[in-house]
C-alpha cells in the first residue's frame, strides 16, 4: 500500500523494492536498511510527494553503497532535524563512516529546508544523472549542502546532474 511499509517487509540487505507509477504521498526512511528503491517508469510518472510530512521526503541515515535511490521526482520535502540541523528537504544522507548510497537518475523539485533545500549529505554518496531544481535553503545550499567528516570527502561524488534555480 505504500513504499515505506514494502522498506519495512524488506528483510535482506540488497532486497529491491520495484514502484510503480504513481503518486506516492508520503515520507521515505530507509531504517537504515542498504536496499535498492526503483521506479519502473522513471520520474516523469513516480512520484514521492512529501506534503505535510515536516520532513526529509527520503531519509537515509546509516545507508552504505549497497542503498540506492534510482527514478523518481521527489517533491515537497521540508527537511528533518537530527541533532538540531534541519535539512535536506528532498533527499537526506546521514552517514557517519563516510560511506553511502547512490542517487541515481531522479528529479528532485520543490523542496526545502535550513541547508540543502534539495539535498544535504553527511559523510559519502554517490550522486549522478540527477536533475536538483527549484529547491529553497534559508542559509546554505539551496540545491546540494555536503557536509564532511573530518574532511573526508573521497567517497562523495557529484557528476552528470542539472542543478539550477535553487
Amino acid at each position: 500500500p505504500s513504499i515505506q511499509s514494502a522498506i519495512t517487509a524488506c528483510a535482506s540487505a540488497g532486497d529491491t523494492v520495484l514502484v510503480r507509477p504513481g503518486t506516492y504521498h508520503e515520507k521515505v526512511d530507509y531504517l537504515g536498511k542498504n536496499v535498492v528503491l526503483r521506479s519502473i517508469a522513471g520520474p516523469a510518472t513516480t512520484i514521492i510527494d512529501a506534503t505535510g510530512q515536516m520532513s526529509s521526503a527520503v531519509y537515509m541515515e546509516g545507508v552504505g553503497t549497497g542503498a540506492r535511490l534510482e527514478g523518481f521526482t521527489i517533491r515537497k520535502g521540508t527537511g528533518r532535524t537530527i541533532e538540531a540541523f534541519f535539512g535536506g528537504g528532498g533527499v537526506r544522507v546521514w552517514s557517519s563512516e563516510g560511506k553511502g548510497p547512490t542517487i541515481e537518475n531522479n528529479w528532485i523539485i520543490d523542496n526545502s529546508g535550513n541547508f540543502g533545500g534539495g539535498m544535504l549529505i553527511r559523510g559519502g554518496a554517490r550522486v549522478v544523472g540527477n536533475r536538483i531544481v527549484s529547491n529553497d535553503a534559508a542559509f546554505d545550499g539551496g540545491g546540494i549542502f555536503v557536509i564532511g567528516i573530518a574532511g573526508n570527502f573521497s567517497t562523495l561524488l557529484i557528476s552528470e546532474n542539472e542543478i539550477f534555480n535553487n
